[in-house]
């Protein structure tokens, strides 16, 4: 079975109703105060080198960014699998290898009374997500990168997949201390691209465009050894 993710939702809902008096306006929770339009999503980061590129960094960037403002929620991405002395559901996915997040409110406490307006909210993000992922095409395949001598420039390739609905793609990049794609360039639709930078200042990354303008997420490239 090929699991492109797992989503696990839970302790939404249960301390939005915080305690009359604490912040209305979504801003972080802290001690118990509220955030009703906020939701935190947990994703395991890679255990030594691009921590934030881990499979489920990707994933969550893609539910963050799938989200917008549909549910008016900010999604609040901690690259991290959980919560200090927590262990969700996702937690026996993750040691299966298999990408999965969690989605967790600031604050969240399980004896409180459910807020519904907020797990209604974070039902629409996990509903906008698994749609679009769904609808746009798979991740590349097989991206490496390749340097030239001089290390000027890098050149991506990658396996063209077989979705009928798949337009092209696009190389994204950052530097290598930002956190976030910087980036983006229409590559087209081909399996290579060559970009006028060298892969020791930035990290890579390739993705996929369908017809309907979804983007997969991100997929990185071998690095070379």
């Amino acid at each position: 079975m090929d699991v492109q993710g797992v989503f696990a939702v839970d302790a939404v809902g249960g301390g939005a109703a915080g305690e009359a008096g604490a912040a209305e306006d979504g801003g972080a929770a802290e001690d118990g105060a509220r955030a009703p339009r906020a939701v935190r999503l947990y994703a395991q980061g890679a255990p030594a080198g691009g921590k934030d590129d881990s499979p489920s960094c990707r994933l969550a960037r893609s539910v963050r960014d799938a989200a917008g403002d549909t549910a008016e929620v900010d999604v609040r991405v901690v690259h991290g699998d959980d919560r200090d002395r927590w262990a969700g559901d996702h937690v026996p996915f993750l040691e299966r290898g298999w990408p999965a997040v969690r989605f967790a409110e600031p604050g969240g406490d399980a004896r409180r009374p459910c807020d519904v307006d907020h797990t209604a909210r974070v039902a629409r993000v996990t509903a906008a997500a698994l749609w679009t992922l769904a609808q746009a095409p798979g991740a590349p395949a097989g991206v490496q990168v390749r340097t030239d001598e001089l290390g000027a420039s890098a050149e991506l390739r990658w396996r063209r997949g077989t979705e009928s609905g798949l337009a092209g793609y696009e190389v994204v990049w950052r530097g290598a201390a930002e956190p976030e794609w910087t980036h983006v360039v229409e590559a087209g639709d081909t399996v290579q691209h060559t970009v006028g930078l060298s892969g020791d200042d930035v990290f890579f990354g390739v993705r996929a465009v369908g017809r309907n303008g979804l983007r997969s997420p991100v997929a990185l490239p071998a690095r070379p050894r």
